[in-house]
């Protein structure tokens, strides 16, 4: 295409002929292109060996990512083999075997139909419909590139009004997308009548596809078509119940979209450990409000969704409780509507009767109550005068569930009374519901708001004969309250499987934890581990530091190189001995079934190279698999022993700036922060800022509390025993 566009500018041809479907979207200054001569069919066909069809189908054959896509969504059994070559060398490989099918265009079959003459008795062809199997743009077009301004002549008469039509807003389409031939995208703009229908696909990750068809008037076609690929290159919003504040009640959906999202927009009623569960690489944004203190206002957070969407993201709205019930989840919606962005709604369980249920009410109940209604007790402060008819409240058969109001508790208590409801109507205030940190207010409309006078928000206020059953109901962490961390928070800020770890041993002792990993941990392996997994054989010793190391390991060996062979033959390890660092090392190498032969008493590289390096052998050869930054301790103890050794680097740990925000607003309300790891302590370090905090940190062993103090860390208690039990058991020995 380049070389004849240059011979078009130089004056050695007068116009060039291409097929439109290759026409890069930039062109050489001084030319223009138009279609020519009317489109021949634009469908994809299917072509098999006789008497087959795609549900017959293992293997079929394309180059292009779009058609892989699109059939694998018909059939997604199906595997996809690349194929190349023109179009007799494609059908030349069907015919002798190497595929059970294979997609071609139906304008390039059709244009050389006479040299295919050989094919067409043996093969079947059979085209895709249109409603599953959208075209590349401009399939079945020629294009015409002339100078601009001339051979008018020649470009009126070889015109087809309606094909030009097509050719303007298929390339508008792919221009918008900036998408050139080879992009996962489709689109197909016929006439009906003298309306225009476009079908049109995009699949923005290479993964999934995201489909549109639309009818408008021919004069919009461009326009129209610009329109729908900024809809197919947009995200789509999950608006996501997260639940009244405890990730248990999280719905399975809900958690599983948020660990797909690109980006989550989160507010301050969701339980914090939520964020543990997204992508290492999604992005997170709080824009939490309290009552009096507005982060962001409700318009600009629906703008942000709307323009993260249009990044082309999976965008959660991570909401707590239900994002209907006074979460004005409507407003989003009608923003993103406005937009043509993509939604959904994903119901949480609300607070309205979850946190009443925690308390030992039931906001209905045989005799008492068959109705219950939720109110807002927080309303806004542009409204000039009381939009609540407390008069029709006072009245209502049934529990009144006020959400948001404890600012507001003693003109509700008022009002009710004002409009004739008995003053010795039983009221409880909740605090933090169905929190370890719950709180329980029972009194009457009489006396509720002096009884609540210390109580924190988020809270909500139940009215109604329910109340009463309160005391004979309330069930909520009776378990727990005998244990020793009850009503105790603490937040874990290690790596995600040690903060998993810490959440499993507190969770028995009855804390309320909040999982924040201030760390993460990436494998990438390095040439020296690739060259060592090569020559496995000679070396006798493998050594682990950590559980990271071992995973990342096994991960490795069992992944498939460019061949499809296996990186490593776990046969070839049978003659190999461990040496592990800690209990949980020990405890993840078991899990692949192998046993180790050397842990030492205390869990650190100075004790491991103090109990096992005098006992290795002159011809040891040790293969230490780590993180890129580790201790010094092993190493030099090989190499004062003339050990010969290799330092592999098979994973990298670094600082998950995203938290920064989320541990300083956190920080002030825990009582005790955990540290797991000296990369921890200086992660802790870095993203604190000058936020006060009262809580005692307590750090897992010896080598963690140096880097805290290093760091300027105040170290409270260091665990006797360097595991998770140990520092859940060092907590629980300053609480006595």
């Amino acid at each position: 295409t380049k070389e004849l566009e240059e011979a078009i500018v130089r004056g050695e041809i007068d116009l060039a002929v291409h097929s439109a479907k290759d026409l890069p979207l930039e062109m050489t200054e001084g030319l223009e292109v138009y279609s020519c001569l009317e489109r021949e069919n634009p469908l994809d066909v299917l072509v098999t060996r006789k008497n087959r069809q795609l549900k017959d189908c293992q293997w079929i054959g394309t180059s292009s990512l779009r058609r892989a896509l699109q059939i694998r969504e018909m059939n997604p059994h199906i595997e996809i083999r690349d194929l190349r070559g023109n179009v007799q060398t494609r059908l030349k490989k069907l015919e002798e075997g190497l595929y059970d099918g294979i997609v071609l265009a139906s304008a390039g079959i059709r244009r050389m139909e006479e040299q295919l003459d050989n094919f067409m008795e043996q093969l079947c062809f059979c085209p895709f419909d249109i409603e599953e199997f959208i075209p590349a743009a401009c399939q079945g077009i020629l294009a015409l590139q002339v100078k601009k301004g001339t051979h008018g002549e020649i470009v009126d008469a070889l015109l087809d009004d309606q094909t030009q039509e097509a050719f303007l807003a298929e390339r508008a389409f792919l221009e918008e997308l900036n998408a050139g031939c080879n992009a996962p995208c489709g689109i197909y703009v016929r006439r009906e009548g003298k309306s225009v229908r476009m079908s049109a696909m995009y699949a923005k990750d290479g993964k999934r596809i995201k489909k549109s068809e639309v009818l408008c008037e021919a004069s919009q076609s461009v326009e129209m078509a610009k329109k729908i690929a900024r809809y197919l290159y947009s995200g789509k919003v999950f608006l996501v119940g997260a639940g009244p504040g405890n990730m248990d009640l999280l719905s399975v959906k809900g958690l599983e979209k948020i660990k797909e999202a690109d980006c989550i927009v989160y507010d301050n009623l969701i339980d914090p450990s939520l964020l543990n569960q997204a992508r290492l690489e999604a992005e997170l944004i709080y824009v939490g409000k309290r009552a009096g203190a507005h982060y962001r206002k409700q318009p600009e957070i629906s703008a942000l969704l709307v323009e993260k969407a249009m990044e082309g993201k999976m965008v959660v709205r991570l909401k707590g409780g239900d994002p209907f019930i006074f979460g004005r989840g409507g407003e989003e919606i009608l923003k993103l509507r406005e937009n043509d962005i993509e939604f959904e709604v994903i119901s949480g369980v609300s607070s309205s009767y979850a946190v009443p249920a925690a308390a030992g009410i039931p906001v209905t109940h045989r005799g008492l109550s068959s109705s219950f209604h939720v109110i807002t007790g927080h309303e806004s402060e542009q409204k000039t005068r009381e939009s609540l008819d407390f008069s029709v409240l006072a009245k209502l058969e049934g529990t009144l569930v006020f959400l948001m109001g404890l600012k507001s508790l003693p003109r509700i208590a008022h009002q009710l009374m004002s409009a004739g409801k008995p003053k010795n109507t039983p009221v409880a205030v909740i605090s933090k519901g169905c929190t370890r940190e719950q709180k329980k207010v029972i009194g009457n409309l009489e006396n509720i708001a002096d009884l609540a006078r210390e109580v924190e928000a988020p809270a909500i206020t139940v009215v109604g004969d329910v109340v009463s059953l309160s005391g004979e109901m309330d069930w909520s962490w009776k378990e727990e309250m005998v244990k020793p961390l009850f009503g105790k928070k603490i937040l874990l800020t290690g790596s995600r499987q040690m903060v998993q770890k810490q959440r499993e041993v507190f969770k028995r002792q009855g804390a309320q934890t909040i999982e924040l990993s201030l760390i993460e941990t990436v494998q990438h392996p390095s040439k020296a581990f690739f060259d060592a997994l090569k020559d496995i054989e000679k070396y006798s010793w493998l050594v682990f530091t950590s559980v990271n190391g071992v995973r990342a390991f096994f991960d490795c060996i069992q992944g498939e190189d460019e061949e499809g062979q296996l990186y490593l033959d776990q046969r070839r390890l049978a003659k190999m001995r461990f040496a592990v660092i800690g209990e949980g090392t020990r405890k993840c190498l078991r899990e692949y079934g192998y046993m180790e032969d050397m842990m030492p008493n205390t869990f650190t590289g100075r004790a491991l190279a103090r109990e096992w390096v005098p006992k290795l052998e002159e011809n040891d050869q040790v293969l230490l698999v780590r993180a890129e930054v580790a201790g010094k301790e092993i190493v030099d103890a090989l190499r004062e022993s003339g050990i010969s050794y290799v330092d592999a680097t098979i994973y990298s740990t670094y600082v998950d700036r995203r938290r920064e925000e989320e541990l300083q607003r956190i920080l002030p309300d825990v009582d005790y922060v955990t540290m797991a790891s000296a990369s921890c302590a200086r992660a802790f370090s870095k993203m604190r800022g000058n936020v006060p905090y009262h809580a005692k940190l307590i750090s897992i062993g010896p080598v963690t509390s140096k880097a805290c103090i290093e760091c300027g860390v105040q170290v409270d208690a260091t665990a006797k025993y360097y595991t998770a039990e140990g520092l859940c058991e060092r907590i629980c020995e300053l609480e006595k």
